[in-house]
């Protein structure tokens, strides 16, 4: 029987469902500029450029200026010749 991997210590599975699809607990919904850059190794400065030309969609969020995974997802793998964003 498979069961939901378990972080030591607790009893909150890593692995949950949202909306049938499988989210990884540990991996954030959305970034913040900053996390963005260091994830993409380009400046914040670059962030805010394709937010600006409307490349990279935000979430303004508490005055905060968020990016969804899946938009990172999604430059990454338009920039990648193969069409697809690696694991």
């Amino acid at each position: 029987m498979a069961r939901n991997r378990l972080q030591i210590g607790t009893d909150f599975p890593t692995v949950e469902r949202v909306n049938d699809t499988a989210v990884d607990a540990q991996e954030p919904l959305a970034y913040t500029v900053r996390e963005t850059a260091h994830l993409l190794r380009v400046s914040p400065r670059t962030i805010y450029n394709l937010i600006d030309n409307g490349t990279l969609p935000v979430i303004e969020l508490g005055g905060r200026r968020l990016i969804p995974r899946r938009a990172i997802d999604r430059l990454v793998a338009e920039a990648d010749p193969r069409g697809e964003p690696e694991p």
